[in-house]
């Protein structure tokens, strides 16, 4: 985490020093540099997510895991934004995970009989973990029962948003801190 505050505290501090000029030089330098930068397409795309640190990304570590696919998002980086269904009607995934508590998402291409059961006893293992982890299942094709899950949030992904990016894998099972950021990632369905 210390080059990522490193990289945020140099960016913060030039921003600053750019907005505070006050020198007549520097101020008019400012003017227009900015006239010309903010016509860019570049600039309107890639500014804001670099002030608001949603382009921020963790190096890799040993507790990282291993990440589904080439495609999916690795340790260290935010989730990306997939809109879902639910019994009550859309819902987008980046709102579900923010809070106090890691959200471990169990990603299903397809949730047919097997893998809820399967699913069904991970889910039986976290849940001493109330408060502290919530779950949620998100699946592309989901079966009769899926939706009864217990202790679970079950969202369907009809855009594929998150199974079609799980690479090979039919399964991932991704940890999310409550920042938003991906903690570790794997091609298992396990916690």
């Amino acid at each position: 985490r210390l080059a990522l505050a490193e990289r945020l505290i140099s960016i913060t501090s030039r921003t600053t020093r750019y907005i505070t000029a006050t020198q007549p030089w520097e101020r008019l330098a400012r003017q227009v540099a900015t006239r010309v930068m903010n016509g860019s397409r570049a600039v309107q795309r890639e500014l804001p997510a670099l002030l608001s640190g949603i382009r921020q990304r963790y190096d890799a570590s040993a507790l990282t895991g291993n990440a589904p696919s080439s495609a999916w998002p690795a340790a260290g980086s935010r989730l990306p934004r997939a809109r879902l269904m639910g019994r009550a009607g859309p819902v987008e995934l980046t709102r579900l995970v923010h809070g106090r508590e890691f959200t471990v998402l169990f990603i299903l291409r397809r949730a047919d009989k097997a893998r809820l059961e399967a699913l069904s006893r991970e889910l039986m293992a976290i849940q001493g973990l109330s408060g502290l982890v919530r779950p949620i299942v998100i699946a592309r094709e989901a079966a009769t029962g899926f939706h009864d899950l217990r202790d679970a949030l079950c969202l369907e992904d009809p855009y594929a948003d998150l199974s079609g990016e799980i690479g090979e894998a039919h399964t991932a099972t991704v940890l999310i801190r409550p920042d938003g950021f991906v903690a570790a990632s794997s091609s298992t369905l396990g916690a």
